[in-house]
């Protein structure tokens, strides 16, 4: 290796070490972009919306351990906005951080979803 090698190099603790994932994060949310651009809009749909269930299941877990996820999980996603869904989404290919697990307990919190929990109890879904 030569000097100008060792410069190429991120170094630990640099702004330019700390960038390199930021860059490789938009590049990651870029190409989840690019997938979705490229189904039918009720694809889209389906392609977020599971994605997200697959970022939040875990999230889920934490929270309600030994109950069954998917009541839980359908009634968050069906009452997430659109962009929450892709936010949520994002965070399959980012890496779940906290504003993922603040905006899946914002929407938990919600009355709508809240009812809707409450519904799938009654039917079975989980006790």
């Amino acid at each position: 290796m030569t000097t100008s090698d060792f410069a190429r190099l991120p170094l630990v603790g640099s702004t330019r070490a700390l960038a390199q994932p930021a860059r490789l994060a938009g590049f990651a949310v870029f190409g989840f972009a690019s997938l979705l651009a490229a189904c039918t809009p009720e694809g889209q749909d389906m392609v977020a919306r599971e994605t997200a269930k697959s970022v939040i299941n875990p999230i889920l877990a934490q929270r309600f351990p030994g109950v069954p996820l998917a009541p839980i999980s359908n009634c968050v996603i069906d009452n997430a906005t659109g962009p929450e869904i892709v936010t949520i989404a994002s965070a399959a290919v980012t890496g779940v951080t906290p504003t993922t697990t603040q905006t899946t307990v914002r929407i938990l919190q919600r009355p709508a979803t809240i009812d809707c929990i409450a519904r799938q109890g009654l039917r079975g879904g989980f006790a």
